[in-house]
């Protein structure tokens, strides 16, 4: 999904003709060659995995983009409540129930909350460089907290 935030700026010219910065090419192009670095070790193999991978970045930047847009003409609220109704539950145990309610709570609500807070008063190309770090927070904290280890 860090992938989608670098096609967040090319989405967001496509739709809405915002101007590309000059930083943004430079980030692009490093991304690039990190990942011919990651993926083209044992030769380049092409399959319709990568399509979908491809797909839902694509979906991901898109969501960002119009989610950056909407949060201006419409209140919060009633964006997270249709993001929360784009969720189905099944068949669950007490316990499991729960845990569902306080992630649904403190993980998906609360992050709505704030990432559309944030959306709402900076630029975007500014929002997609905070979206970008979210998954080394996300290994820093799992390093502190859980004491996962770093090769």
């Amino acid at each position: 999904m860090s992938l989608s935030v670098l096609m967040v700026p090319i989405v967001s010219w496509f739709f809405f003709r915002e101007r590309l910065l000059a930083i943004f090419w430079l980030s692009l192009s490093i991304a690039i060659v990190g990942l011919a670095f990651l993926s083209l070790s044992n030769g380049c193999y092409l399959n319709v995995n990568q399509l979908w991978f491809l797909i839902s970045v694509l979906a991901q930047a898109i969501f960002f983009v119009f989610n950056s847009q909407l949060v201006h003409k419409i209140a919060i609220l009633p964006l997270i409540c249709l993001q929360m109704l784009c969720t189905g539950t099944s068949s669950i145990s007490l316990i499991t129930l729960m845990w569902l309610i306080v992630n649904i709570i403190i993980a998906t609500i609360l992050r709505f909350v704030l990432q559309l807070v944030g959306q709402k008063y900076i630029p975007v190309s500014n929002a997609v460089i905070i979206m970008i770090l979210e998954p080394v927070f996300t290994t820093l904290d799992d390093v502190i907290v859980y004491l996962e280890p770093m090769p």
